[in-house]
C-alpha cells in the first residue's frame, strides 16, 4: 500500500546552487569583515597603547614639573621664612635694647627729681631760681622727652613684631601646604601599573571645592613672599630708627648732664666766693665790734672821769655863794669857775652824745654781724645741698652712663656745652673754688667779685 503522508518540501537544484553561492559569499564577506576588524583592532590597540603610554609619560612629566615647582617655591618660602625669623630675632634684640634704655632713664629721672627736691630746702635769699634750677628743669624735660620717644619705639616694636609674626605664620602655613602637596605628588610619581594600592575611584575627575588656577596658586605664594619682604624692610627701617633714637637720647641726655653739672660747679663757685666774702666781712665786723666796744668803754670812762671835776667846780661855786656882804663879788675866780662848769657841761654832753652814737653803732654792728652769721649759715646750707646733689649725680649718673655708653663705643662723645663767661671777664679763682677747674671753663671776673664785696661793705 502506497504512503499517502506529507513529505518535506523539495528544493530545486537552482535553489541549492544559490544557497551554496550565498553561503560562500557570506563566509567570504564575514572573513573580510573580520580581517578588517582585526586590522582595525590591531591599529586601535597600538594607537591606544601608544596614547596611554604617552599620556602616562605626560602625566608623570607634569607631576614631576609640578613637584619641582612646588619644591622650588617651598625652598624660596623657607629661605624667606629664615630671613624673616632672623629679622624677628634682630627686632626683638632692638626692642630689648630700647626697653633697657627706657629702664635706665628712670635713674636720671629720679636723680633730677631728687636734686630739685633737695634744692627746695634752700632758705631766705638763696631760694632763687638760678641757672642750676633752670637747667634741672630742662634736664627733667629732656629725660621725659627721651622716655616718651623710647616708649613710642617700644610700642612700634611690639606692633611690628606682631606684623612679622603674622607674616611668619602665613609663610609657615604656605610651606606646610607646599610640603604636603610635594609629598602627595612624589607619592603619585612612585605609583605605576603594578602598584598594589591603585584602584578605580568614583568620579576622580571631579573639581573639588576651593580649587584654584595655577595663576592664583603662584600669586598666593608670591604675595606671601612680597608681603614678608615688605614687612622685613619696614622692620629694618624701624631698627635703624630705634638705634638712632637710642643714640640721640643718650647724646641729648649726656649733653644736658654736662650742662647741668657745669651750672652746678659755677653756682658752687659763686656760693663759695660769697661765703668767703661773708667770712671776711664777719671777721672785719667782729674786729670792728671789738674796737667799738673798746671805744664805748673809753667814752664811758672819760664821761665818768668828768664827774669829779664837775662836782669840784660846782662845789666851789656853791661854796663861794656863802661869801659875806661885799665879798660876794663876781671876780675872776668866779668867772673861771663858771667857765669851768660850762666847759665841763659841754664836754660831758659831747661825750654822752658820742657814747650814745657809739652804742648805736655797736648795736648796728652786732645786728649786722648776726645777719652775716645767718647768711653764712644760709650759704653753708645751700653749698651742702649742692654738694650732696653733685655727689648723687656723680655716683648714680656715672654708673648709668657707663652702662649705656657700652652700647655706643663707636660713637664719639658729645661736645661740651658752650661757655658763658660774660663779656670777656678775666677769671679769679680762690682756694675754696678749685672744683670749677674740673671739667669746666667757667670763670667769675675779679671786678664783679670786688664790686660785690664793696657793695656788701657799703650796705653794712
Amino acid at each position: 500500500m502506497a504512503n499517502t503522508g506529507t513529505y518535506p518540501m523539495k528544493f530545486k537544484p537552482v535553489d541549492w546552487h544559490k544557497a551554496n553561492d550565498f553561503m560562500t559569499t557570506t563566509a567570504t564577506c564575514q572573513r573580510d569583515t573580520s580581517d578588517r576588524l582585526r586590522q582595525q583592532s590591531t591599529s586601535l590597540r597600538n594607537e591606544t597603547d601608544n596614547k596611554t603610554a604617552w599620556s602616562e609619560y605626560d602625566s608623570k612629566k607634569a607631576l614631576r614639573n609640578r613637584a619641582s615647582d612646588v619644591h622650588k617655591w617651598k625652598q624660596s618660602l623657607e629661605t624667606c621664612l629664615k630671613d624673616l625669623e632672623d629679622e624677628i630675632g634682630r627686632l626683638e634684640k632692638s626692642k630689648e635694647s630700647t626697653e633697657h634704655a627706657l629702664a635706665e632713664k628712670s635713674i636720671p629721672l629720679d636723680v633730677v627729681i631728687e636734686c630739685l627736691t633737695r634744692r627746695e630746702a634752700r632758705v631766705a635769699i638763696d631760694s632763687v631760681r638760678d641757672n642750676v634750677e633752670i637747667n634741672l628743669h630742662k634736664e627733667l624735660e629732656v629725660v621725659e622727652g627721651c622716655r616718651a620717644l623710647l616708649s613710642q619705639k617700644v610700642e612700634e616694636s611690639y606692633t611690628q613684631l606682631g606684623v612679622l609674626q603674622e607674616a611668619r605664620m602665613q609663610l609657615q602655613m604656605d610651606i606646610g601646604d607646599k610640603g604636603a602637596a610635594h609629598e602627595l605628588d612624589s607619592e603619585c610619581l612612585k605609583l605605576d601599573g603594578t602598584s598594589q594600592n591603585i584602584g578605580l575611584w568614583r568620579n576622580p575627575t571631579r573639581v573639588e571645592k576651593g580649587t584654584v588656577t595655577p595663576q592664583t596658586w603662584d600669586s598666593y605664594s608670591n604675595y606671601n613672599t612680597l608681603r614678608a619682604q615688605a614687612d622685613m624692610k619696614s622692620s629694618v627701617s624701624l631698627r635703624d630708627a630705634i638705634d638712632h633714637t637710642i643714640a640721640q637720647t643718650y647724646t641729648d641726655l649726656q649733653a644736658q648732664h654736662r650742662t647741668t653739672n657745669f651750672a652746678y660747679r659755677r653756682r658752687m663757685h659763686e656760693v663759695k666766693h660769697a661765703r668767703s666774702e661773708l667770712v671776711w666781712q664777719h671777721k672785719n665786723v667782729s674786729d670792728e665790734i671789738a674796737r667799738t666796744e673798746h671805744e664805748v668803754t673809753n667814752l664811758s670812762q672819760s664821761l665818768s672821769a668828768k664827774q669829779a671835776p664837775m662836782m669840784l667846780a660846782q662845789t666851789r661855786l656853791e661854796a663861794r655863794t656863802n661869801r659875806p656882804n661885799v665879798e660876794l663879788c663876781r671876780d675872776q675866780a668866779q668867772f673861771g669857775l663858771t667857765s669851768e662848769v660850762d666847759n665841763l657841761t659841754g664836754t660831758m654832753r659831747a661825750l654822752a652824745k658820742q657814747l650814745h652814737a657809739a652804742q648805736d653803732t655797736l648795736a648796728r654792728l652786732q645786728r649786722t654781724l648776726q645777719r652775716v652769721t645767718d647768711d653764712i649759715a644760709i650759704k653753708e646750707n645751700s653749698l651742702d645741698i649742692d654738694i650732696q646733689c653733685m655727689n648723687t649725680r656723680q655716683t648714680k649718673l656715672t654708673d648709668c652712663d657707663s652702662s649705656l655708653s657700652s652700647e655706643f663705643e663707636s660713637q664719639s662723645p658729645p661736645a661740651p656745652p658752650p661757655e658763658d663767661t660774660g663779656a670777656g671777664e678775666s677769671p679769679r679763682l680762690d682756694a675754696t673754688s678749685s672744683e670749677v677747674t674740673q671739667g669746666s671753663t667757667a670763670s667769675v671776673s675779679s671786678s664783679t667779685l670786688g664790686g660785690t664785696a664793696q657793695s656788701t661793705a657799703r650796705s653794712m
